[in-house]
């Protein structure tokens, strides 16, 4: 602090924020009117205030859009989670089964069903036969 100042108390604080309050009273809209008064007409206050041409009111924005609807779980996302996590040794495994069950025919839309049973209920039932020691 400089020579002669006063140490900052609670009460000169408050009376420097009352002395700015009353110049701001004197410059403020008269109380009386009804504008002031009502409480939900913010808008026609600063209206009166600053006049309506130097207003511009910003419109809020749009809703946001609803988020995309949730897929149904079906077995196939559980394969295709299967075939990402096998390694690309096991994926030519795979593969190989696959040709080897087809036998001496086509793979083709109507014959892979049935190459995919085939392999999957061969594999079921060597996976379920106890292994002997």
């Amino acid at each position: 602090m400089a020579g002669g100042e006063r140490p900052s108390t609670e009460e000169g604080r408050w009376n420097g924020f009352m002395k700015g309050m009353r110049s701001v009273d004197a410059n403020a809209i008269e109380r009386d009117d009804p504008v002031w008064r009502r409480r939900d007409t913010g808008v026609e206050l600063v209206e009166r205030a600053f006049g309506a041409n130097d207003i511009k009111l910003i419109e809020p924005p749009p809703a946001a859009a609803p988020p995309p609807p949730v897929p149904k779980h079906s077995p196939l996302d559980d394969i295709a989670n299967m075939l990402r996590a096998i390694t690309y040794g096991e994926m030519i495994e795979l593969a190989g089964e696959l040709w080897r069950e087809r036998g001496e025919g086509d793979i083709d839309l109507k014959t892979l069903p049935a190459i995919f049973h085939l392999w999957s209920t061969k594999r079921a039932i060597t996976a379920e036969k106890p292994t002997e020691q």
